[in-house]
């Protein structure tokens, strides 16, 4: 079953909105149905305007980080997506130096990224307390072929060294990266609604 839910950020707390039943996988190969692409998107897009109105965001977790599925949502809706990447997602820095001259082809790109070793030159410390870091930065993500607003979130250890890290994404390249860290993390407040209901 799918999901949708609403949550009141201030109060983190999530509020039932609508289910999707899953189709079988008899019915899916009958109708030739791509369960992400088409299924789940088109559930959001049935409702989107009930969505609009309440928000602007649409958080799914890293299931539906898809290509296809993240163009329809943002296609036929005016909803940006929030997601997480996965610890080795294949992105490039924007190149943001002095105009090439001469004939050819500007530059666009300052390199692939590499999460372990961060540019600084390209991401800002945004935010920082004694359990986190957080980064800001616009990437251009290979998967997606479009920029994307990137909160680069690493996790310290006791003695305030990275001990891990998480890379949060968002398609309104507006959107600050505390912001992007804090509607997703909220997102867990769905699994609740599963929670009861079961």
């Amino acid at each position: 079953m799918g999901l949708v839910s609403v949550i009141d950020i201030g109060n983190h707390t999530a509020f039932h909105l609508d289910a999707i039943q899953t189709p079988s996988c008899e019915v899916r190969k009958l109708k030739g149905i791509n369960l992400v692409d088409h299924y789940y998107a088109q559930s959001i897009i049935y409702t989107k305007e009930i969505l609009e109105e309440l928000s602007c965001y649409l958080c799914v977790d890293t299931y539906f980080e898809q290509k296809d599925y993240i163009d329809r949502i943002l296609q036929q809706t005016k909803l940006s997506i929030i997601t997480r990447l996965r610890c080795d997602a294949n992105c490039k820095y924007i190149y943001n130096g002095p105009a090439r001259k001469g004939k050819g082809v500007s530059t666009k790109y300052d390199g692939k990224v590499d999460w372990k070793t961060p540019n600084p030159n390209h991401f800002k410390l945004y935010y920082q307390d004694e359990f986190v870091k957080v980064y800001d930065a616009i990437l251009y993500c290979i998967f997606l072929k479009r920029k994307a607003r990137v909160s680069f979130c690493q996790n310290l250890d006791a003695e305030f060294k990275v001990k891990s890290y998480k890379i949060y994404v968002c398609t309104d390249l507006k959107l600050p990266a505390l912001l992007i860290q804090r509607y997703y993390k909220v997102r867990f407040q769905q699994g609740f609604l599963i929670r009861d209901s079961k």
